[in-house]
């Protein structure tokens, strides 16, 4: 016998409320965390997005370093709904969590993007999630960038590839700059770039340490890890 919540379980659990607003081809939450949480990336280090789009990667490894949990604001979930949900030990648990929330990073956490209209929507994302005034999102381009100073830490970017945003012979010089920028400016750091398209990965120019296969949807992906010595 199928639960009576269950038909009603509301919202899938990778949408976690706090993005309203989306810039073309956006990479799912959820994904974005297993992509974080995949680089091995230390809270008390430095957290880089160069091409950040709507902020989905610099806010889900805020949440990762303050230790919140993404579902904490949901308003209702299917298990409410079943006949042997126990109000009280939720709302234990949910308060629990909340207690354990820091209030500030150990470390920066930083995202930029050529566009302004995806910075704009980036920095509403934050607000939308609690964060705003913890993250920091800049308008540049990728060929101007630079890590903060202090010790090194984790670049993690999600680049087109070629699939929903323009031709991919376009996206070359793109992919050039970045391999260039890790190469000459990020000494110390780890760079990590998740795409979809070999050709474009053979255009960042570095060999990477480790390739990790993955799926974007239905697009066959690779997670590329560069020690940038």
């Amino acid at each position: 016998m199928t639960p009576r919540g269950l038909p009603n379980a509301w919202k899938s659990l990778h949408k976690r409320g706090y993005r309203p607003i989306l810039t073309k081809a956006p990479l799912n939450e959820s994904l974005a965390a297993a992509l974080i949480l995949m680089t091995g990336w230390r809270h008390e280090t430095p957290f880089v997005d160069p091409l950040c789009g709507s902020g989905v990667l610099p806010i889900e490894a805020a949440w990762m370093a303050l230790r919140r949990p993404p579902g904490l604001t949901r308003k209702r979930f299917g298990f409410q709904g079943w006949m042997d949900y126990d109000v009280q030990l939720w709302t234990a648990l949910r308060d629990e969590a909340r207690r354990g929330v820091g209030r500030t990073l150990p470390a920066p956490i930083l995202g930029s993007d050529l566009r302004g209209d995806a910075v704009a929507f980036a920095i509403d994302n934050a607000r939308a999630a609690g964060i705003g005034r913890l993250l920091r999102f800049d308008k540049r381009d990728v060929r101007d960038f630079r890590p903060p100073e202090g010790p090194p830490g984790v670049i993690l970017c999600n680049p087109p590839y070629g699939e929903r945003i323009g031709e991919e012979t376009d996206l070359i010089p793109l992919y050039k700059s970045l391999g260039e920028v890790f190469a000459q400016r990020c000494k110390g750091w780890t760079a990590f770039v998740f795409t979809g398209n070999p050709m474009l990965a053979d255009a960042i120019g570095l060999r990477p340490a480790a390739q990790i296969p993955l799926y974007n949807g239905k697009i066959a992906c690779r997670l590329l890890r560069f020690e940038l010595e």
